[in-house]
Order: structure tokens, then C-alpha cells, then sequence
């Protein structure tokens, strides 16, 4: 069996799709929305 990764996004849109299930998670449980747009990492941009 063989597993392969895209972890330059080529093949598809990853960082995207995670951007946009993080703001409809966290329109659910707090709606602070981004709190600091110039993080580096998906996980410090909310609250």
C-alpha cells in the first residue's frame, strides 16, 4: 500500500478548506472570528 501526502498543496486547496471550517467552527461555539491575521499558524488565528 502506498500513502502519499500533499503537503505543498498542488494537488489541492488544503490550507483553504481548513480556513474555512475553522470560521464556521468558531462561528458556532465563541463568533470572535480572526483575532490575529497575521499568525503564522491556522490554530493562532482565533481566540
Amino acid at each position: 500500500m502506498r500513502i502519499g501526502l500533499d503537503i505543498d498543496n498542488v494537488i489541492a486547496d488544503f490550507d483553504k478548506k481548513l480556513l474555512e471550517e475553522c470560521k464556521k467552527e468558531d462561528q458556532k461555539k465563541r463568533n470572535y472570528g480572526i483575532v490575529n491575521p497575521y499568525a503564522r499558524n491556522v490554530s493562532l488565528l482565533f481566540d
